[in-house]
């Protein structure tokens, strides 16, 4: 019971980001992922970035180990996030957790994809043959119409 109660601490401050970076700058995702990595000096976390990607990995005996790769248009603005868990349980529980979140409202459209509210313009997708245990949250730019069709309404 400990130990369940000890992985989900661990874990908490990590639930925050998913998705919540779609949109921000690259200077403004590095700072606040810099700022969690100070935060947690128990576990084994890890910054690196290249032109386009930044990627923030964790580990540790205590917690879900999983890399977040944050993808970055030409304007510097986060337009994806894909998680890649470091084994089934672990992915299923960060995919829960991002479907959880309420500001988003996901429903589910198929076996590979989500969509968030309109307002929000996000989908969550997927692969097919999911051998990795990844998902990836996207930003995207449909129309009212193209978002009513895809909703099934």
């Amino acid at each position: 019971m400990n130990r369940v109660f000890i992985v989900l601490l661990l874990l908490f401050p990590l639930t925050g980001y998913c998705q919540n970076f779609i949109g921000k700058t690259r200077t403004r995702v590095i700072k606040e992922l810099q700022h969690q990595v100070a935060k947690n000096d128990s576990l084994t976390i890890t910054l690196t970035e290249n032109d386009s990607v930044v990627i923030y990995s964790i580990k540790g005996p205590a917690v879900l180990p999983a890399d977040f790769i944050y993808g970055f248009d030409k304007s510097g603005k986060c337009r994806s996030e894909k998680v890649v868990a470091g084994c089934e349980a672990c992915f299923n529980k960060y995919l829960q957790n991002a479907l959880d979140n309420k500001r988003y409202k996901w429903k589910k459209i198929n076996e590979n994809q989500y969509i968030s509210t309109y307002a929000a313009r996000m989908m969550i997708e997927l692969p097919p043959e999911n051998k990795d245990f990844s998902y990836t949250v996207l930003s995207t730019e449909w129309t009212k119409e193209l978002y009513t069709m895809l909703k099934g309404n």
